[in-house]
């Protein structure tokens, strides 16, 4: 028989060892979390090479080519873990990068691509590396490569339209949209419709031609609609808003931006809330009145806050920028001087010649002690 001294010795012994067991769990638990805080972060700052290779004037949502950089790195860390020394030592140096350059790690993706069975998903990987690091010649070298097997590939085409437009091939890139709703309506997939919609309607915008733009987003979004996606109508919403300001209706522009800004933040989607705080930042400036201004800045820093979160650098450089905009509004040239700064630093970064001049601009006007006019909305921020 067991004794109580026994009994409580032994219960104090699988206390410990319970104890020690959950301490294991919650620190591989917290290890796993910050493997995978690590990984995102590296993801996000792959994307942000679309903005330093100047490929988010096709759109600023960078986000959309994350799920095929994931994989890419993915794959890469798992050749490395079978042994293959080719593969060896590309990923972590990116971990370990607040600037990673994956210029090792699509030479990789290029060698061990030839003879692979998945040689279409690995076409894809590498377009969307290719096309963020700015080289649209090899991106549509490997559209091809997927169009040769799957002539009506959507996901390829939509890269191809993109790539097109970036080429100045702005008809063909239209053509090609064109080309991506036929099938889909072949195919009965309202889903890669009101995509084709809403990319063909990006286009358009970017090449300022507003009517077709603005009729391209609402054929999207009434899909949308139907779909109940409410991130795709938001997205659209944005974009009318745009739109409506550059037609000077900052009335209509503000409704679209708030209608979008409520789904975004119910969804805690970082991107959307970026984009429309800093375009919601910009239209409160540009009325000028004191009861618009401290909205504004609140808008604007928020928009700081989510794109330095994500990691672009173009659209915190441009929030930095609008923030010292408004800091002279309210008479307060030194911390105009210092955001303009950031602002500045961040441009060149990002390679931005034009907004680099501007900026500079800004800092010159605070010499002569004179407020700087707002800079025009972008679509890309």
């Amino acid at each position: 028989m067991i004794n109580f001294a026994t009994y409580c010795a032994l219960a104090i012994v699988l206390i410990l060892i319970g104890y020690s067991w959950l301490r294991a769990q919650f620190a591989r638990r917290r290890r796993l979390a910050e493997q995978a805080e690590r990984f995102d972060t590296t993801v996000n700052r792959i994307l942000s090479l679309g903005e330093q290779n100047q490929q988010a004037g096709m759109s600023e949502k960078l986000g959309q080519y994350k799920q095929q950089v994931e994989r890419a790195l993915r794959r890469v860390e798992a050749a490395e873990a079978s042994g293959i020394s080719e593969a060896s030592g590309i990923v972590e140096p990116m971990h370990n990068s607040s600037t990673p350059n994956p210029d090792r790690l699509t030479q990789y993706l290029f060698l061990a691509r030839s003879g692979a069975p998945d040689l279409i998903a690995r076409s894809r990987e590498l377009a969307t590396l290719t096309f963020l690091q700015g080289d649209t010649k090899s991106a549509m070298e490997c559209v091809e490569a997927i169009l040769q097997r799957l002539p009506n590939d959507l996901d390829a085409l939509t890269r191809m339209a993109q790539i097109q437009y970036l080429q100045g091939q702005y008809e063909a890139a239209k053509l090609t949209y064109r080309q991506i709703l036929k099938i889909a309506a072949q195919n009965k997939d309202e889903n890669e419709q009101a995509l084709a919609y809403e990319n063909l309607g990006s286009l358009h915008l970017n090449l300022q031609e507003f009517a077709d733009a603005h009729k391209r987003y609402l054929q999207a979004m009434e899909i949308y609609v139907h779909l109940k996606s409410d991130e795709g109508k938001a997205d659209c919403e944005v974009a009318l808003g745009l739109i409506e300001q550059f037609g000077k209706n900052p009335e209509g522009a503000e409704k679209y931006y708030r209608q979008a800004l409520a789904v975004y933040d119910r969804l805690k989607r970082d991107e959307g809330q970026a984009i429309t705080n800093g375009c919601l930042g910009l239209l409160l400036y540009n009325k000028k009145s004191i009861q618009h201004i401290d909205e504004s800045e609140e808008h604007l820093r928020r928009a700081l806050s989510k794109y330095e979160k994500i990691g672009r650098l173009g659209g915190a450089a441009t929030a930095y920028g609008n923030l010292g905009l408004v800091r002279m509004l309210k008479k307060d040239p030194t911390t105009a001087r210092e955001l303009f700064g950031k602002s500045l630093a961040l441009y060149r970064k990002c390679n931005r010649p034009k907004m680099v001049l501007k900026v500079q601009g800004w800092l010159d006007e605070i010499q002569r002690q004179k407020p700087p006019e707002a800079a025009k909305q972008m679509v890309v921020q």
